[in-house]
């Protein structure tokens, strides 16, 4: 407001003299606490902050499980192809033909995989006093959504045991035309029963993780054991009275794990049975721990029942003794910072 002074005239209009105490405020009428908050979240900047905002967190759900698994499956065993067709080379080069020094090329695969491991999981296996020393065994492992703990334990178990030793895997990955030299340079196949009482009894060690396709679809942060009909490990025990080596891998289902908005396609009311869906998510670098427990023994009073669920329980005590229970991915990444130390007081199941 301009106040008009006439030079001319000896005196001034009060009304138009500005008081001392008045205070000029334009916006006023938009004080309204709720006009100010759309106003603010409508402003270009504050859109900005907001997209930021989704674009982080859409990365952290989305972007870095993929970003995981793709990295670990191309480090580890990507990695591990890469040193295999290397030793290929170096034969090849050294004897002018085709061929591969096996033993050579395990060892350098194995410390491969045993490094990975321990640096990507902090990995670790406890109750090695278990394992049996001069016989056959027959280890039976969880398998999880994703058994990224094997390459380690293989590497882990050929240290201490010394012996050579077969894995049962799915008859179509054994198989499968890329990765079948590959797999029987670690003795990785479909085996038959025969095929595994003949190892037994030659001294060679059976790896099985029973689990296979339904903890695949199945398994959850819960950690539910449910191997159904497959006690295969059972009749095998039963026929060549080899004992058991129960074994549980901690925080597995924290490593890889299917995304909720998947799940009703992996194993939900759009899941199909002809074209099944597997998804492997994350691979958190959790802390993997394979706890060895003690060893079942096979007589010919138990019958294959018998011989499952008390297998099946032995996992089952492992897993209520050292897991947490449901998971916790963030209490799983807090123990990389502490020490797992094996128990002898098992849970009561």
């Amino acid at each position: 407001m301009n106040v008009y002074f006439n030079p001319e005239s000896s005196t001034i209009d009060n009304s138009l003299t500005m008081s001392s105490n008045f205070t000029f405020n334009s916006t006023s009428e938009y004080e309204d606490p709720i006009v100010l908050w759309l106003n603010a979240i409508t402003l270009p900047t504050a859109l900005n902050y907001t997209l930021i905002g989704v674009y982080i967190i859409l990365f952290i759900l989305i972007a870095l499980p993929i970003i995981g698994i793709v990295l670990f499956f191309l480090i580890n065993y990507g990695g591990s192809f890469v040193i295999y067709l290397v030793y290929r080379i170096k034969y090849r080069l050294k004897n002018g033909k085709s061929g591969l020094d096996r033993d050579e090329a395990r060892e350098a695969i194995l410390t491969w995989w045993y490094w990975v491991a321990k640096i990507w999981f902090g990995y670790q296996v406890i109750g090695s006093e278990n394992i049996p020393v001069h016989e056959a065994t027959i280890g039976v492992f969880t398998h999880g959504q994703c058994p990224v703990f094997a390459g380690g334990l293989s590497a882990f178990l050929i240290r201490v045991r010394k012996a050579p030793y077969a894995v049962v895997i799915d008859k179509n990955h054994g198989n499968a035309p890329i990765i079948k030299d590959f797999a029987s340079l670690f003795n990785m196949s479909g085996w038959t029963r025969e095929e595994c009482i003949k190892f037994l009894q030659e001294g060679t060690d059976v790896i099985t993780l029973p689990g296979g396709r339904h903890e695949v679809f199945y398994s959850d942060s819960n950690y539910e054991l449910d191997w159904g009909k497959r006690n295969g490990y059972a009749k095998l025990a039963k026929a060549t009275k080899a004992t058991i080596l129960p074994g549980f891998c901690m925080n597995l289902q924290e490593a890889c794990w299917v995304p909720f908005f998947l799940k009703p396609f992996v194993n939900g009311r759009f899941a199909s049975k002809k074209f099944p869906i597997v998804v492997g998510w994350g691979c958190l670098p959790v802390k993997l721990v394979t706890i060895l427990g003690p060893t079942i023994q096979c007589d010919e009073s138990k019958t294959v029942d018998d011989i499952a669920n008390e297998t099946l329980d032995a996992v089952r005590k492992l897993r209520d003794t050292y897991q947490r229970l449901p998971g916790n991915k963030f209490y799983a990444l807090l123990d990389r910072f502490r020490t797992i130390k094996y128990k002898t007081n098992f849970a009561t199941i």
